[in-house]
C-alpha cells in the first residue's frame, strides 16, 4: 500500500501529529499479523518503492518461516533429548554407559534404559531410517511404545510385536525402524530381542558372539513374528551395542569401518571401563572417517559384568 493525503486509508489523526505526508505499508507474518509502515518522500518513485517493499516483505516473511523451524526444532530436541538418560544407571555388579551423536540438530538414533524393579534393567537401542525430524519423532514414538508395553508386564516379544504393527500403521515416510532390546538381570541373565538392527555383541576372553535373534526390521510387515534369545554374563564379559553409523562409516578409500575393525577396538580396551570402551569406538571411527560425506546417525551402548556371578 502506497497512500498520500488524498489516499482513503490516509489518517490525519494518526499521520498529522507525525509529519507525514506520504506512507508506504506491508503486511507480513501468519494471515497478516503485522503492519510495517514506512514514511515516503512525495517524489517517490512508485514503481520502485512497490518493488523495494515487495523484496522486504518477501526477506521478513522468509526470516519469520526460519525462526518458527528453528523454535519447532528446538521443541523436538527437547523432546528427543528427554529419551536419552541424563545419566548412566547405576546397576549393581556391572558399568553401563551409552552415547549418541546425530549428524543433524536431531536423529534417527536413540538408546534408552528401562528400570524394571530392582534386578532387571532393560537396554534400548533403535535407529529409524532416515535423519532429522520424522526419523527423530519415529524414534521417540518407538521408545515410548516400548515402554508403555513393559509397563504392563508384557513379554519383550509381544511388545515387539506390538509395536511393529503400530510403526506399520503410520503415515510417516521413515517408518521402518530397527530395534535391539534386552533386559539384562542382576544374576547375570540377558534376554533380548533383536528386530532387524545390526547384531550387538557379547566378548568373553577374545571371543564375540553376535545377538541376532529376533525377527525382521520393524514397520513393513505387520505380521511379522519374534523371538527371543538368551546368553548369560559373567565377570569381565562385555556386551556392545551399536547402530550402523559406526561400522558403516567409509574412508576416503570408500572402505567401511566394519565390524571387524570394531571388534578390535573393543579386544584392545577390553580391561577398560564402559565408559573408555565407548569413547574408544567412538575415536576410532572418528580417525577411520574423518570426511565421510555419508556420514550417519551413531550411537553405542556398553555394559560389563564387573563382580563374580552371585557377588551382587
Amino acid at each position: 500500500l502506497i497512500a498520500d493525503q488524498s489516499h482513503p486509508h490516509f489518517d490525519p489523526d494518526i499521520e498529522g501529529p507525525l509529519a507525514v505526508d506520504t506512507f508506504a505499508a506491508i503486511t507480513v507474518g501468519l494471515e497478516d499479523a503485522w503492519i510495517i509502515s514506512f514514511t515516503l518522500s512525495p517524489a517517490a518513485n512508485r514503481e520502485h518503492v512497490l518493488y523495494s517493499l515487495s523484496t522486504i516483505r518477501h526477506a521478513i516473511i522468509g526470516k519469520l518461516q526460519q525462526l518458527d523451524v528453528e523454535v519447532e526444532l528446538l521443541r523436538v530436541q527437547e523432546i528427543q533429548s528427554s529419551l536419552f538418560p541424563r545419566t548412566m544407571p547405576q546397576f549393581p555388579g556391572y558399568e553401563i554407559f551409552g552415547r549418541s551423536q546425530p549428524i543433524e540438530a536431531v536423529g534417527g538414533d536413540v538408546f534408552s534404559f528401562v528400570t524394571l524393579g530392582q534386578d532387571i534393567l532393560g537396554i534400548l537401542v533403535a535407529d529409524s531410517s532416515g535423519h532429522g525430524l520424522p526419523a527423530a519423532l519415529q524414534a521417540r514414538d518407538v521408545v515410548m511404545g516400548m515402554r508403555m508395553g513393559l509397563e504392563k508386564d508384557l513379554k519383550i516379544v509381544r511388545v515387539v510385536e506390538k509395536l511393529n504393527r503400530v510403526i506399520h500403521d503410520t503415515s510417516l515416510s521413515s517408518k521402518f525402524v530397527s530395534l535391539f532390546y534386552g533386559e539384562l538381570e542382576r544374576n547375570g541373565n540377558f534376554i533380548y530381542c533383536n528386530a532387524g538392527h545390526v547384531p550387538g555383541l557379547h566378548y568373553r576372553k577374545g571371543t564375540f558372539t553376535p545377538l541376532a535373534k529376533g525377527g525382521p526390521i520393524l514397520g513393513p510387515s505387520p505380521d511379522a513374528r519374534y523371538a527371543s534369545g538368551y546368553i548369560f554374563m559373567e565377570k569381565d564379559d562385555i556386551l556392545v551395542f551399536y547402530s550402523d553409523g559406526m561400522t558403516e562409516a567409509h574412508d576416503q578409500a570408500e572402505e567401511e569401518f566394519g565390524i571387524e575393525q570394531l571388534k578390535q577396538v573393543v579386544e584392545k580396551h577390553r580391561e577398560g571401563t564402559a565408559q573408555e570402551v565407548t569413547e574408544a569406538l567412538f575415536s576410532a571411527v572418528a580417525r577411520f572417517a574423518p570426511d565421510d560425506p555419508l556420514r550417519d546417525d551413531q550411537t553405542v551402548v556398553v555394559a560389563r559384568r564387573t563382580s563374580e556371578p552371585g557377588g551382587g
